[in-house]
């Protein structure tokens, strides 16, 4: 996965590449994607799969490569996205995001799990979780840098971390109603910013 110019890159899976599909324009102000599983043979990703025999040789020390050989066929565990949900964007007027100082504000909030259990075998050995802040501020920053835009630092909201004027908060659920009780969450969906965040229930 590489995340903009050299000066700001992040790679964590190369040569696996994770797909997704736009389901969502967010009222022209962004868009929304929902993670895929790749059904077709891809030479650079699946060769290098396929030619170690386990999953191990791609994702996971020897010690928990028996473990893994037990999951399922490594080609398509490697066909998937590490996550499975999806993630939104939207640029707009920092008020809509009841954020102060007339700014603009680019939000991305995400609502994912993992997608195949090697993948959590593998979190402890490579820190794949802990990769995701990089990645996300990465892009942030990137794009701010692409736009010559010019940043504003802003409140810390209880809860949240930040980093560069870049402001995140994330936390896991047990459960989707534990999820639609979070006040970030409720907070962005009174607000109506990420409207196909989840599936229609």
């Amino acid at each position: 996965m590489e995340i903009g110019p050299v000066e700001d890159q992040v790679d964590i899976a190369k040569p696996h590449s994770d797909w997704v599909v736009k389901i969502d324009d967010n009222d022209h102000l962004g868009f929304t994607v929902q993670t895929l599983k790749r059904e077709f043979w891809d030479s650079d990703d699946d060769t290098l799969v396929k030619a170690g025999t386990t999953i191990a040789s791609f994702l996971l020390p020897p010690r928990m490569a028996t473990a893994a050989l037990r999951l399922d066929d490594p080609v398509e565990i490697n066909r998937m996205h590490f996550l499975a949900g999806r993630r939104s964007w939207r640029l707009h007027d920092g008020k809509n995001f009841e954020v102060d100082g007339g700014v603009l504000v680019l939000g991305t909030c995400a609502i994912e799990r993992v997608s195949h259990r090697a993948y959590q075998l593998a979190d402890r050995p490579l820190g794949l979780e802990a990769a995701l802040i990089p990645v996300w501020t990465s892009m942030l920053k990137n794009f701010v840098k692409m736009k010559a835009l010019v940043k504003f630092p802003q409140r810390l909201r209880p809860g949240w971390e930040r980093e560069d004027h870049i402001y995140w908060y994330t936390k896991s659920f047990d459960s989707l109603e534990a999820l639609t009780r979070d006040r970030e969450f409720a907070q962005q969906k009174r607000m109506n910013l990420y409207k196909t965040l989840l599936p229609e229930q």
